[in-house]
């Protein structure tokens, strides 16, 4: 009995401690002053947007000549657009202006974090990427992290295309990986259901998933293969990891093929 209770106290602190914590587990931001100055190759924009609750997002606009569309790019959980900004090189080579912005206590982006907040930060920065702009022409694309609020921009306004890289059910499931032993469902604060959102966006939808990541399960993953429409498609990279995925051909293959409507590479 001792040794029992003994488990279910220690059970109980863990839990506790984790709920508390949770952000420190979740986001690994990295932070920077509001006079950096940002280093790449080709022409952009720096924006700072005031949101609610005392927010203030920084997004970074890449601009390319004729551009064939926008993509509007939430980035994963860890670093700021110090480094996430180099996703536009590639984009840029293929046709797109970039938007990608900078989570609250990311970078120069400040502001409480709550999910709902979060979640309003990503709409103000898609809604400023569309002012005057056609949706026919406006892919959204979310890694890892970055699906949850890619999902939720889908579902909630009325893009053209929809990239998910490395996405998760919903947070609870990707975490109870890492942390079996926790009823995390119970704890976490934020949910990030992608399954939901995806559930409601009519975005042509490509999902694109390493079979070995061991940061968000493929099997979590798999679970959102019911949510798909029949014109999606879910591709899984063999022996790709979390952060490798972009070594691998099949994964350029069917992003570039998706962006271009080629549908040649799709069998």
């Amino acid at each position: 009995m001792k040794i029992f209770i003994s488990i279910v106290a220690l059970l109980m602190g863990v839990g506790f401690l984790f709920y508390w914590l949770q952000d420190n587990f979740i986001f690994f931001p990295e932070k920077l002053k509001q006079n950096y100055r940002f280093r790449f190759n080709g022409l952009f924009d720096e924006l700072n947007l005031e949101s609610d609750g005392e927010g203030l997002i920084n997004v970074l606009v890449f601009r390319c000549s004729n551009p064939k569309g926008r993509i509007v790019y939430f980035h994963g959980n860890a670093g700021s657009l110090r480094t996430w900004g180099a996703v536009a090189e590639k984009f840029g080579v293929l046709g797109f202006e970039v938007w990608v912005m900078d989570y609250r206590g990311y970078g120069k982006s400040r502001g409480e974090r709550t999910e709902k907040r979060m979640m309003a930060d990503a709409l103000l920065v898609y809604d400023k990427a569309i002012e005057s702009y056609d949706q026919n022409n406006v892919v959204v694309y979310g890694r890892s992290l970055g699906t949850a609020f890619a999902t939720y921009v889908s579902a909630t306004r009325n893009p053209n295309k929809l990239i998910l890289e490395s996405p998760f059910y919903d947070l609870a499931d990707a975490a109870s990986a890492h942390v079996p032993f926790v009823p995390i469902r119970k704890l976490l604060k934020y949910e990030f259901p992608n399954h939901q959102n995806l559930h409601n966006t009519n975005a042509q939808v490509l999902i694109i998933h390493g079979s070995k990541d061991g940061v968000v399960p493929l099997n979590s993953a798999l679970l959102l293969k019911p949510f798909l429409k029949q014109q999606d498609k879910f591709v899984i990279v063999e022996k790709a990891g979390h952060n490798d995925l972009e070594n691998f051909t099949l994964y350029h293959s069917q992003v570039d093929s998706f962006l271009s409507n080629d549908q040649s590479a799709n069998n």
